[in-house]
């Protein structure tokens, strides 16, 4: 709840993957993100592909208002991808 909390703070567009959820994901997405970002913990967070880290990153990003920053750079660069896909 508190990594939800720092990003709505941000007005961030984000979405929620339950990796605990056996049932509607594959049965190693949880081991598999671990291995990926070498980071043991959940929750995990993302933004424009790039992993940002966990709760207490964020945490120190939101503090230092840098966590603000990236947002709205990883928004940017989400409306630059969605105009480039509607003009193809």
């Amino acid at each position: 709840a508190q990594v939800v909390n720092l990003l709505d703070s941000c007005r961030a567009d984000f979405d929620v993957v339950d990796v605990l959820d056996e049932v509607g994901n594959p049965p190693d997405l949880r081991d598999t993100l671990k291995e990926f970002t070498t980071w043991p913990t959940v929750p995990q967070v993302f933004a424009s592909g790039e992993f940002l880290g966990g709760s207490d990153i964020l945490t120190e990003m939101h503090a230092s208002g840098l966590l603000v920053r990236v947002v709205a750079s990883a928004g940017q660069q989400q409306e630059q991808q969605q105009q480039q896909q509607q003009a193809e």
